[in-house]
């Protein structure tokens, strides 16, 4: 049947299902993604379910199923994530194992996407734009490989949708408000990071109902709400022993931790949400345009709806310590109102300078998908080094976003590194706001883009030129060729070449030609920079605490700082080196 001749109902059914089966054929063809992290919780929960009906299996019977050799528990032993979701998937388990655990979260989140579909359609009165939308979601970062995974990102995700178009229609029926409101207290028992979202949309339910005058309906629901919440905290405090459930150091942030956390984690190398989709800033920009009185001839309701939710999305979903996952696992929440606020700046904006920037911004974000299909564990490995960005450096020069981007280490310098990052995106923000209006208020975000671009312009050092002496605590390099500013690399780029648990730290010295040394202690990270007035001959790396160097895993890469605006501060800047101290 062609699809010009499809009714309106038919046109969405159908592209979902061609979507899922795409998506489907990829997650069953071989396209393996490894178990672990939190997935490896989440099959323990549903296999000892359902083979055993406890929470628990036996270190052999795990080591059988996941061919691993320890049990995925927290220090004490106890269970530490969400049971709900698993224990009542645990049938699946037992039938089809991990494979069928993956395949009901890609429906899921299938499920999910049709649903923003039709938010984003009448948010913005345009089909297309709601097509585009669940494209962007649904194949970038963060939620393209929750997709592919039995987590917990793609459930939260299909419930908000689901919930948050259902609320569109509140107060028709008692049957239709039911089904919402259970939908929107199941957020909690899928995940805790939803809470507050689900409240929201839950007093947008009751608020609905008020205003067309069924009060004892309005009531009602409460009175459910309030039950569940009961019922919650009962089985959270039976199973976790506390209320708040499985709570741990991935924990949401405190108001006075907003800045640092929400910045740290939209760029640092391995969860910045912008980091690998850089077009959401866009999703920001159109959910601050909600505040016009309207968008185009659409109407505001649910882009302000959006901004409020994105908002609560950000201060209370996203935490500190992603842990062991792919990447920007945080922001699957924030995933929705972004695609609305997307789909809303674009039918707002009609220069085509600002809609060239959104569609490079977008461009970069399927680089990675297709970096993702092409190796999807390549992102697991980014821990401390951006690997995508190192390999496309390697195959086309010129520009390496890896050797700038922060570290989720909590030391002063990348904490100022991701302060700076978010300065620049609040800059790219306002201007895609006001390109709105006009087009040339574009220009600043170009500028800031030419900017990262020229900081992260670097031409590698022949590995001839670098000579390394290393012992199990330290690490000497001398280059044949001085040089003023550049990056050192160590580490295969896959563990901390510091093999302690607890963070380390090592003393950094440079030798300048001229004689002097200049040095500073940093946490241990993979990437070092320096810059320094006169040009430096080599340096040592020396671990001060911790564990030291592993000497066979050490892999070291120099490179040449070709940026402009670092010349600049050489030639017009103090004496020494930047950041460091005279020894």
């Amino acid at each position: 049947m062609p699809l010009r001749s499809m009714t309106p109902w038919q046109r969405p059914v159908f592209c979902t299902v061609l979507a899922g089966a795409a998506l489907a054929w990829l997650v069953l063809s071989g396209h393996r993604l490894l178990l672990t992290g939190d997935e490896s919780r989440y099959l323990l929960y549903a296999d000892a379910m359902i083979h055993h009906g406890r929470l628990i299996l036996d270190l052999p019977e795990w080591s059988v199923l996941s061919h691993q050799s320890a049990l995925p528990v927290g220090g004490s032993g106890l269970v530490m994530n969400s049971v709900y979701v698993p224990v009542l998937l645990s049938p699946v388990a037992g039938l089809f194992g991990l494979p069928g655990l993956r395949f009901m979260s890609l429906g899921a989140g299938l499920w999910g996407l049709r649903c923003l579909y039709r938010l984003v359609r009448a948010a913005t009165g345009r089909g297309w734009l709601g097509a585009s939308a669940v494209g962007q979601a649904g194949f970038t970062l963060p939620l393209l490989p929750y997709l592919h995974l039995f987590y917990m990102e793609s459930f939260v995700f299909a419930l908000v949708c689901w919930g948050w178009w259902r609320v569109q229609d509140a107060g028709r029926t008692l049957r239709a408000d039911l089904l919402t409101g259970l939908v929107l207290v199941a957020i909690p028992f899928v995940h805790m990071r939803g809470s507050v979202v689900a409240a929201l949309l839950f007093l947008l339910l009751l608020h609905r109902n008020r205003t067309v005058q069924l009060r004892w309906r309005a009531a009602a629901l409460a009175a459910i709400a309030a039950g569940f919440g009961m019922v919650f905290v009962a089985l959270n405090i039976r199973i976790y022993g506390s209320t708040t459930g499985p709570v741990n150091t991935a924990r949401p942030p405190l108001p006075w931790e907003w800045f640092d956390v929400l910045a740290m984690q939209l760029s640092n190398t391995r969860h910045g949400l912008l980091v690998y989709t850089p077009v959401w800033i866009v999703g920001y920009a159109g959910l601050w345009l909600s505040l016009r009185r309207t968008v185009g001839s659409a109407d505001t309701t649910i882009p302000r709806q959006a901004l409020v939710l994105g908002v609560a999305a950000a201060l209370t979903g996203v935490g500190v310590n992603p842990g062991e996952c792919w990447p920007a696992r945080f922001w699957v929440l924030s995933v929705p109102m972004l695609s609305v606020g997307l789909a809303v700046w674009w039918r707002s904006v009609r220069s085509p300078l600002p809609r060239a920037l959104a569609l490079l911004l977008a461009a970069i974000g399927f680089v990675n998908a297709r970096l993702f299909f092409r190796d999807g564990n390549a992102f697991l490995l980014s821990r401390q080094f951006n690997n995508t960005y190192q390999w496309l450096f390697d195959r086309y020069g010129l520009i390496d976003l890896s050797l700038i981007l922060p570290v989720e280490v909590g030391d002063r310098v990348d904490t100022l590194n991701a302060a700076l990052w978010a300065m620049a995106g609040l800059t790219v923000l306002i201007s895609f706001v006001a390109s709105a209006r006009r087009g040339i208020w574009a220009i600043p975000a170009v500028t800031v883009f030419l900017g990262i671009g020229d900081l992260a312009h670097v031409q590698r050092v022949p590995d001839d030129d670098v000579h390394l002496a290393a012992d199990d605590h330290r690490v000497a390099v001398a280059l044949a060729h001085p040089i003023e500013a550049g990056f050192f690399r160590l580490g295969p780029g896959v563990e901390p070449v510091f093999s302690e648990p607890s963070w380390r730290r090592y003393d950094f010295v440079v030798q300048s030609v001229s004689g002097s040394s200049f040095g500073t202690g940093v946490a241990a990270s993979h990437v070092l920079a320096w810059q320094c007035r006169s040009a430096v001959s080599g340096w040592s790396i020396k671990a001060v605490s911790g564990a030291g160097l592993d000497k066979e895993a050490l892999v070291a890469a120099v490179y040449r700082s070709r940026s402009v605006l670092i010349f600049l501060m050489e030639r017009f800047g103090a004496n020494g080196c930047r950041g460091m101290r005279q020894r």
